[in-house]
């Protein structure tokens, strides 16, 4: 009596990513209860990519009928490299109100995808429309053959005046957080002019021509972080508000 060689075939995915999950190799079989596997490098079932390194692994996969003949699968598997990402964004604070940034080459390899934040959707530039006030994160993603690299980087989003920053003798502002009202103390003698933006830049409150100490009236702010700037003689100082 002749016995009939059981049928089968690798099933399992034969091309994985260094950091792919564990894989077990299967095949489609027919009258078939086991199977055995090996080949160079490849220790045990299932495979673990990462311990493997990227290249080429040829294995044997034997099968046996439920007649007790068996069958073996001659077959490679193909780890893959993790494409080496960088990020450059040439810069660490954004100007809400300034220009847009253009993304050209920050990312490389070239080819890949820009998102900032949580957000998924591609982006082409950085622009401050609609943007809150803080750090941002932005990540650049590659994808060589299914195998995804990224990198990310973390710029601040800030307001731009369009004068001079002055950098020392900061106004005060008590108290900090604050509710209804706020005292701002600054410099000088000379009046100034007191901005308020919220969280997108936009401009919430206008005091001009003011001298210093000066109340201010936050009655109708919501609870949130805004941005509080004082332009005196031709400078301007910055401080973040917090309104609970």
């Amino acid at each position: 009596m002749v016995l009939s060689l059981p049928e089968a075939a690798i099933l399992s995915p034969l091309s994985v990513c260094a950091y792919d999950s564990l894989i077990s190799v299967e095949a489609d079989t027919v009258g078939v209860f086991g199977g055995g596997l090996s080949g160079s490098g490849i220790t045990s079932d299932p495979v673990d990519p990462s311990l493997l390194g990227s290249g080429t692994y040829p294995f044997t996969f034997m099968v046996t009928g439920t007649n007790g003949c068996q069958v073996t699968l001659f077959d490679s598997l193909h780890v893959l490299s993790v494409p080496q990402v960088s990020l450059e964004l040439g810069f660490t604070e954004f100007l809400v109100n300034g220009e847009a940034h253009v993304l050209t080459n920050e990312g490389t390899p070239p080819g890949g995808v820009y998102t900032l934040d949580d957000d998924p959707t591609p982006i082409t530039t950085i622009n401050g429309e609609g943007m809150s006030l803080g750090p941002h994160t932005l990540f650049y993603t590659y994808d060589s053959l299914g195998c995804v690299g990224t990198a990310s980087v973390v710029f601040y989003a800030e307001i731009g005046t369009g004068v001079h920053t002055a950098p020392a003798s900061p106004f005060i502002l008590v108290p900090n957080p604050a509710h209804d009202q706020c005292v701002v103390w600054f410099p000088g003698s000379a009046t100034a002019r007191i901005m308020m933006h919220d969280a997108v830049g936009r401009i919430v409150g206008n005091w001009t021509s003011v001298s210093s100490p000066y109340p201010l009236d936050l009655g109708a702010a919501p609870p949130g972080t805004y941005m509080l700037s004082v332009e005196q003689d031709g400078s301007v100082r910055h401080v973040r508000l917090i309104v609970q």
